[in-house]
Parts: structure tokens; C-alpha cells; sequence
């Protein structure tokens, strides 16, 4: 929701290199059909970003051309990009000086058939480099590594794919890193992936593999750990799932991007019209036990435009049974159905394309022997909205709203979505909404709940919704965001 190219030229895969304090954003592009190039914007404080045009055209005998990343070597940098020529792929690299100015090299890299599919069927797309020790650099890659229906000869290697370069410049192919996929059935998951970014982190080695359809129909970019560059690379057992994603809706291709002594992450979203969109830029966290998760990133300041009052005392109950209490709009509270959901929407009217940061401290108090839930209703239409709703017993779902019918029904609404993160009983909590058109994403207390496509453009009419419980609303302040 940060940044999208002009209407004429549509974005896709992106990735980011920071040079002379300007951050770079290399995404590719699309205007007369898919892959035309590699095309450039750029910021200085990572949130407003200004279009510099197409840096890189693909080949004329090119069908398409495909992402890659961005390495400095010395005074120079390279960049990796795949070209799919007369139905196989291979990887390419262009050097600059100045990360505007590229220029082709006569490199090409191709998999080498000992491990890799080499035929049309296969991949051979998107070189993610790391520093080898000793110089070079080892680069993942999405690949197709033989697999016993493929030959007959035992070959069978249920990963991605890995290569070696000792100037950035000039891969060759290597065997395919192990992967231990512990419980994980990989078959579904293994033939389809796509490798987004690796990176070390406090002597371990976090792999971002990126699938549709993995788990059921979710997809996302999940996070596996190892380490040695080799593997085995193992499954993070406590967040898996870095970012969730429901086709055809998608928040996808989640990359590390290092920023001035930041190791942040970086993705796109596609909204309800199949726009894609740069998202706001996440910090990473690493717990005690070495799981990764997001964060939001305190650049992200830059996104608040004027303040806007809100003004608690205007809250208006839109579903039954759900009682205000008018005497203390400070805490404002909120009592739900005892088994439901309550909304209640605020007075402000938001300008919708420009898009609005919104805060709030929230405690919810469900039932001792039971469970409740908080957060925030965006309306899509008449009557109509999407709920996101942390709840106290660890989950948070995204879901579609009809009124009318939860008028009649005050538990029924279409879930799209449920993240393994919550919030606590009794318990204040800090709640962050970052939306605009198609497009939200939901904090608790800094952590990054999710990414979601709404079903229609928001309307710029934003609630609070309350589940089984009494609900206290503090604090609650809103910017237009300055894009």
C-alpha cells in the first residue's frame, strides 16, 4: 500500500538495495505482457518512493523476464534476472556503478542436469546471494532438483536450488541444500515453491521459501532454519508462517532487505483488483528459542500525515444486543452478546485512497470460563465490512462481515483467514491499523498480526468489534497517511 508503478506499467516481484542512503527498489514490470524488464523507484526514508522508470529490458527473443537481487562486490554491484528463451530458463546479470545505469555481462547461468531439472518443465528463476566465508558468495534459487518421477535412477531431492559465485557475477550450479521437513509433507509444497531471501541472523541461517496452495489453501512465505550454508534447513518451529497468504488475494515474496544496520523484511500485496502494491517495510525479531517474526518498523512514522480527531462519544452500535456504556467515553465501553459479535462504528469518515494509521489501547474481558476477542471492523459497503478480531485465546481471524445477517445470526460471518497470534484476557494491548483502498494490515503491541487483501475498496468508515466479551477503548488516535 506504499507504492505502485503508473496504471501503464504493473509491478510484480520486488527487491531492495540501499546505496548512498537511497533505497532502491527493483521490481519487475509489466506493461505490454509478463516480465518486460526491471523497473526502478526510489526513497530516502523508505516510505515515499518516486518512480525512475525501467532500468532493464528483456531480451527481444525473450518470452518473459524474472526476478532476481541485488550484490555489491567491491566498487560494483551485480544483479541476477532470468530470461525464459525458447521455453528454458536461465539466469542473467548486468553491473552498475550507480544502481541506475546497468549493462548486460555475457554470464549465464544454467542448472546442471547431475541435480536439476534442465528441461522445459523445470525452474531455474531468482538467485538470492549471502557472503561465503573466505569471499564469494553462496546464492539459493527457485529450481526443480530431480525427483524419482522424473528418473529412475534414485535421484531424489525434495528441496530448492543452490549455486556458488566467486565474483557475483559468474554462478555455477552445486547440489541442492538439505532440507529436514520434520513433520511438514512436502510433496504439495516442494514442486511449487519459490525461494524469496535468506540471511544469517545471530550465526543461524533463516531460508524464506514461498508457495501457493501449501497447507491446505494457504499459501505465504514460510521460514526454515540451518546451520551451514549446505543445510539441513529445518522448518522454525514456532512461526512458520511469516507471512499467510489466500489465493487469489496475496501478500507474498517476503525478502530481507539490510537498511543502515537494520535487518528489515520487505513484500507485495495485491489488492482486490489484482493491483500490486510495495508493503510498508518490516522489522525483524528473533526470540530466545531463534524464531523469527515481523515487526513494525519505526520508519513507518513517516507514513503519519495529520493527526485527525476521533472522538470516542460519537461510537454508535450497529448490531444487536451490543450495549455503550455513554457516561465514560474514556475508556469507552463496550459489552458484546455473550456468544457474538459486537460492532461499533465511529463518526469519522477517512479519505480511503489516501489511506490512515490508526492506534488504540484495547482490553478485553471475556467471561472467566470463557474467551473473547478485539479489534477492528472496516466497512466495504453498505452493510457490509471486514472484521479483524485478536482473540484471547491466541488466534486472530479475518473475516467478512454482512450485517444483515449477523443481525440474525451474531456469530456468522465468512472467515478468510486465522493467524496463530492473539491477545490476553484482561490485558491492554496496543492495537495498530495501517489501511488503504484494498489494503490493511494489523499490529498487536508491534507484532505483525497480518497482511490482507479486503474484499472491495474500504470506504473510509472504520468500527471496533468485540467478541464475547466487555470491551475498553482508549487512546485511540488516527493520521492520514502523508503519500
Amino acid at each position: 500500500m506504499l507504492y505502485r508503478p503508473h496504471r501503464h506499467r504493473l509491478m510484480w516481484d520486488t527487491w531492495m538495495f540501499r546505496r548512498e542512503e537511497v533505497d532502491h527498489l527493483y521490481y519487475l514490470h509489466m506493461s505490454s505482457g509478463p516480465g518486460d524488464g526491471v523497473a526502478l523507484a526510489r526513497a530516502s526514508d523508505g516510505v515515499h518512493y518516486e518512480e525512475h522508470g525501467a532500468v532493464i529490458d528483456k531480451d527481444p527473443q525473450a518470452a518473459w523476464l524474472g526476478s532476481g537481487a541485488v550484490l555489491r562486490e567491491g566498487q560494483m554491484l551485480a544483479m541476477n534476472f532470468s530470461e525464459m528463451v525458447d521455453d528454458v530458463q536461465r539466469i542473467h546479470t548486468a553491473t552498475s556503478q550507480d544502481g541506475v545505469v546497468w549493462t548486460r555481462t555475457s554470464s549465464v547461468s544454467h542448472p546442471d542436469r547431475t541435480w536439476y531439472n534442465d528441461m522445459p518443465t523445470g525452474r531455474w528463476d531468482c538467485i538470492y546471494p549471502i557472503e561465503r566465508g573466505g569471499g564469494g558468495f553462496w546464492g539459493y534459487l527457485t529450481a526443480n532438483p530431480w525427483t524419482t518421477d522424473d528418473r529412475n535412477d534414485g535421484l531424489t531431492y525434495r528441496s530448492v536450488g543452490m549455486v556458488v559465485s566467486d565474483d557475483g557475477v559468474a554462478w555455477r550450479a552445486v547440489a541442492p541444500p538439505v532440507i529436514d521437513w520434520g513433520s511438514w509433507e512436502p510433496s504439495s509444497f516442494v514442486r511449487h515453491t519459490e525461494v524469496s531471501s535468506a540471511a544469517w541472523i545471530d550465526d543461524r541461517l533463516y531460508l524464506l521459501l514461498c508457495s501457493f496452495g501449501f497447507r491446505g489453501d494457504a499459501g505465504g512465505t514460510y521460514t526454515f532454519i540451518g546451520d551451514r550454508p549446505e543445510g539441513p534447513f529445518r522448518p522454525d518451529a514456532a512461526v512458520f508462517s511469516l507471512l499467510s497468504s489466500r489465493p487469489p488475494l496475496a501478500t507474498y515474496f517476503a525478502r530481507f532487505y539490510r537498511r543502515d544496520g537494520e535487518l528489515l523484511v520487505h513484500h507485495h500485496a495485491i489488492d482486490h483488483e489484482h493491483q500490486r502494491w510495495l508493503s510498508p517495510l518490516k522489522a525483524t525479531h528473533v526470540d530466545g528459542q531463534g524464531s523469527l517474526s515481523l515487526r513494525y518498523w519505526q520508519g513507518n512514522e513517516a507514513l503519519k500525515g495529520l493527526e485527525q480527531s476521533i472522538d470516542l462519544a460519537s461510537a454508535c452500535a450497529v448490531t444487536p444486543s451490543t450495549r455503550l456504556d455513554p457516561s465514560s467515553p474514556s475508556p469507552l465501553q463496550v459489552e458484546s452478546p455473550l456468544h457474538g459479535i459486537g460492532i461499533v462504528m465511529l463518526g469519522h469518515h477517512f479519505d480511503a485512497s489516501s489511506g490512515v494509521v490508526v492506534e488504540a489501547d484495547v482490553v478485553a474481558r471475556p467471561p472467566a470460563s470463557g474467551w473473547g476477542g478485539a479489534g477492528f471492523y472496516l466497512e466495504t459497503g453498505a452493510e457490509h465490512g471486514v472484521l479483524m478480531l485478536p482473540q484471547t485465546h491466541g488466534q486472530t481471524v479475518f473475516g467478512v462481515v454482512d450485517l444483515d445477517t449477523l443481525d440474525r445470526h451474531p456469530t456468522d460471518f465468512g472467515r478468510a483467514d486465522t493467524i496463530e497470534r492473539g491477545i490476553e484476557a484482561h490485558a491492554e494491548h496496543r492495537l495498530r491499523l495501517l489501511v488503504r483502498g484494498g489494503l490493511a494490515e494489523l499490529y498487536v503491541d508491534e507484532s505483525l498480526i497480518q497482511c490482507f487483501s479486503l474484499d472491495q475498496d474500504w470506504t473510509g468508515k472504520f468500527g471496533l468489534v468485540v467478541e464475547a466479551a466487555t470491551l475498553e477503548v482508549s487512546d485511540v488516535r488516527a493520521w492520514g497517511m502523508s503519500l
